[in-house]
């Protein structure tokens, strides 16, 4: 944090357009500098390599790259869990229509059971993201019926009700 107590103002802006916003030297230098149109490019790269290269202002790059980082980090993390909860929420719904209906003796909607499949492939899908290589363990879940259910009623499973 000391790095950025030392920058001036442009210095500073000129960090956070690359570290933070992930722009390159050449478009956070045009922004902050504020660097003419007929001005060569390879001035614009020299200046902005120049700038970006200096310790101080390297070193605040590095630190806001690093925060940028965390920031995605916790709203990637953040997304999924949701997704998450809403998956397990809609998994729940259809799996108790499904066994309504066959306690009663229907066949379930295919409705249902599309939404159940295609549950089951998403949570999967963000296990896929969430969850280290080196775990081998999966926690055992108790289907409640629900494996017979669907397969009891192999016939009507896809038929939709009205």
């Amino acid at each position: 944090m000391a790095a950025k107590s030392e920058l001036t103002a442009k210095q500073e802006a000129f960090a956070y357009a690359v570290g933070f916003e992930s722009k390159n030297y050449s478009q956070a230098y045009r922004e902050i500098y504020n660097v003419k149109s007929k001005t060569l490019d390879r001035t614009v790269w020299s200046k902005a390599s120049r700038i970006a290269n200096e310790g101080k202002v390297s070193a605040r790059i590095d630190e806001l790259k690093s925060k940028r980082r965390e920031e995605i980090s916790r709203t990637i993390t953040w997304n999924l869990k949701e997704a998450e909860n809403e998956l397990l929420l809609l998994l729940k719904k259809n799996k108790n229509d499904i066994m309504r209906a066959e306690k009663n003796g229907q066949p379930a909607k295919h409705a249902n059971n599309t939404a159940l499949l295609g549950a089951i492939q998403q949570l999967t899908e963000i296990y896929k993201i969430t969850i280290p290589e080196e775990v081998n363990e999966i926690e055992e879940y108790e289907d409640n019926g629900l494996i017979d259910a669907l397969n009891s009623n192999q016939e009507g499973l896809w038929d939709d009700e009205d």
